[in-house]
């Protein structure tokens, strides 16, 4: 198993792993920033009288912080599910959906019918599907897993 390299972007079985480290090392800093706005929405009040109750760090981060950040956790996953379904760039900057179409995603697939084997009409139609995945999706989501965040409720 050779891991030097572009070798990882040559392996069928490891290309989506090289793909994963790269997406995830694009968006950890915008997710960083996220977590650290939630984390500073949380009063310290809160953490102090836990801490002088008795919890211990431990407690204070499972009965305390942990809840008060799910509306944070609930967006970020929102976030990143949306992101999954519409990306491109980066898998056709590194790969183009190779090798053995090993990292063809919904995007690249779409793009490869349309424009490269110049079937417009069915790359208009995976368009349509990956609109609509994502707009059912979006509904689901805010409807059932967001809907807290609006009513307050944790």
């Amino acid at each position: 198993l050779n891991l030097d390299g572009a070798a990882w972007l040559a392996e069928p079985d490891l290309v989506m792993y090289a793909v994963f480290v790269t997406l995830t090392w694009k968006y950890f800093g915008y997710h960083m920033i996220l977590y650290m706005a939630g984390l500073q929405g949380i009063p310290n009040e809160l953490e102090e009288a836990a801490l002088v109750d008795g919890a211990g760090s431990w407690g204070v981060f499972r009965h305390i912080t942990l809840p008060l950040l799910k509306p944070t956790i609930r967006l970020t996953v929102y976030l990143s599910v949306i992101g999954s379904l519409q990306v491109f760039d980066l898998v056709w900057a590194m790969t183009r959906g190779g090798p053995i179409h090993a990292s063809e995603t919904l995007a690249t697939y779409m793009f490869r019918s349309g424009f490269t084997k110049q079937l417009l009409g069915y790359g208009s139609g995976l368009a349509i599907v990956i609109f609509i995945s994502a707009f059912i999706f979006s509904l689901l989501y805010q409807r059932f897993a967001m809907k807290r965040d609006i009513q307050g409720i944790y």
